[in-house]
């Protein structure tokens, strides 16, 4: 090993090397024969500079020492008192030395020479084998790689096939199955047949599109048609690839009539509901006739006859009532207060079905305004009973104005009618920082929580008519209002009063 190491640290010194060092040498031996100093054999030195030149830098530097060699010679072996002329013994060492010199570089020269074409021709030979051993891996590899991927397609759900100039050059086993053709009948016929008529023409626009550069979805659909059987749904994706010697299409198709079959199942679901919707909606349009027709009764066919009793017993009571018994005028009052209680529940209950059936409109209500316009008309004006009213600041929202206006009355109402008989009637209108909600509160008779729900019943009451006048419907309209906007909620504390709390979205 280290005999080739220092062959190549050889090989790697300059060409001039040799040619310096035979100079040198000539050099120092003449200096030290000037000192007195007697060096063995110097033209052996100088010749064995003379082969180092020639070895490390070829022929033409080993005939440039040889030539500086040449004058060593005739200088160091002349007459010291007539120099270049010699006796006859160092004549001929002068001769013998001047030929074993350019004779020693050319077999030293030629043995290189030889020696270097021999060696750049094994590093061709080693080139080129390594070259095969890598091409012979390389083509390995990528056989390894080929059958691995053709591995992988072949265990694909998804039909795998390769199309050169529309033709079959590869398909899996997916696709044999889903056309019913053995894959060997498959490779070099057209799959243009295999597509459904209906979707020929734009699969090849497809293709002429994509040629041209546009840029298309990845995936369509398409139906193909089976040798035997009926035309499958299949999703379909593209992509150019490069196959053996020239490029070739990439094709991926999906069955997938499952999917076909549950989008058609999803269709007659969603048709069935809106026609169920459409029925249920004339259904409903039936039904809101029928309550306008209802309603209309009320307002007209039953109100009359109302109005008619409550009328003629005033008349009786006034012309004839010095002469009616006691009990007789007490029953023509009962009448009458009966037929105007009567008169004032068919129009709450058709404030309640206007409240149902209204569309519900939606702008910007200034609820503040609108709290205080409505309180000011249900005040007393006699000024017998003092009240305390407090109105907070309230935000405005958004919300039907006759509506909400409906509901800050009865709200309100209720309040100074439950207060009745509290010196002050307190009330405080306002609006809670925490959620948002408006609130109407007064210091009368409450309720007991455990029958909060009913208060938002038609028709439900909590305390007896002969204390608080009333229908049982008022609580019942502000209940539906406010879930049209968004909710509502009651709290009370018995003889402490009660709190409404409603929001509006």
């Amino acid at each position: 090993m280290k005999p080739e190491t220092d062959r190549r640290h050889l090989e790697n010194l300059p060409a001039w090397s040799g040619a310096a060092l035979t100079l040198f040498a000539i050099v120092a031996l003449e200096f030290l024969a000037a000192a007195g100093f007697r060096v063995p054999n110097p033209p052996a030195i100088v010749v064995l500079a003379v082969v180092f030149a020639a070895f490390t830098g070829g022929l033409s530097w080993g005939m440039l020492s040889a030539s500086l060699a040449w004058i060593y010679f005739s200088w160091s072996f002349s007459i010291p008192e007539a120099p270049f002329r010699y006796t006859a013994e160092n004549f001929w060492r002068v001769l013998i030395w001047a030929a074993a010199t350019p004779a020693m570089v050319l077999l030293v020269g030629s043995l290189k020479r030889s020696a270097d074409r021999a060696a750049a021709s094994a590093v061709r030979a080693a080139t080129a084998e390594a070259g095969a051993r890598a091409g012979q891996a390389a083509f390995e590899a990528l056989r390894t790689s080929e059958r691995r991927y053709m591995t992988v397609a072949e265990m694909l759900s998804e039909g795998v096939m390769i199309l050169r100039e529309g033709r079959f050059a590869y398909a899996n086993r997916t696709v044999e199955r889903l056309l019913g053709v053995p894959r060997a009948e498959l490779v070099g016929t057209q799959f243009a047949p295999y597509i459904h008529p209906e979707f020929r023409e734009a699969v090849q626009d497809r293709h002429r599109r994509r040629s041209a550069g546009e840029t298309l979805p990845a995936r369509y659909e398409i139906r193909i048609v089976p040798r035997d059987g009926e035309p499958v749904w299949v999703q379909v994706a593209n992509e150019r690839v490069d196959w053996g010697d020239g490029p070739a299409i990439l094709t991926l198709i999906s069955d997938i009539r499952e999917r076909k079959a549950a989008d058609e199942a999803a269709r007659n679901v969603n048709a069935d509901l809106e026609r169920r919707v459409e029925e249920r909606t004339a259904e409903l349009r039936d039904s809101v006739r029928e309550l306008d027709a209802f309603c209309y009764t009320i307002s007209h066919d039953l109100r009359a006859p109302l109005r008619a009793l409550n009328g003629h017993a005033h008349m009786v009571c006034e012309d004839a009532g010095a002469e009616l018994p006691a009990e007789s005028r007490r029953h023509l009052e009962q009448i009458a207060r009966n037929a105007q209680h009567m008169g004032d529940l068919i129009d709450d209950l058709l404030d309640f079905a206007r409240v149902v059936r209204k569309e519900l409109g939606r702008e910007v209500v200034p609820m503040e305004a609108l709290a205080r316009e409505v309180l000011a008309e249900l005040l007393p004006r006699d000024g017998a009973t003092r009240h305390e009213i407090v109105v907070g600041p309230l935000a405005d929202c958004r919300g039907d104005p006759g509506l909400v206006r409906q509901v800050w009355r009865n709200l309100l109402s209720n309040a100074l009618k439950y207060s009745r008989g509290r010196d002050p009637v307190a009330i405080e209108i306002g609006q809670d920082p925490q959620d948002g909600a408006y609130f109407v509160r007064d210091n009368g008779v409450g309720f007991e929580m455990q029958y909060a729900e009913k208060l938002f019943e038609v028709f439900s009451r909590l305390h007896p008519s002969a204390e608080f006048e009333g229908t049982g419907v008022g609580l019942a309209i502000v209940e539906r209002i406010v879930r049209r906007h968004g909710g509502a909620a009651a709290h009370s504390e018995v003889g402490q009063g009660a709190t409404f709390r409603f929001t509006l979205g």
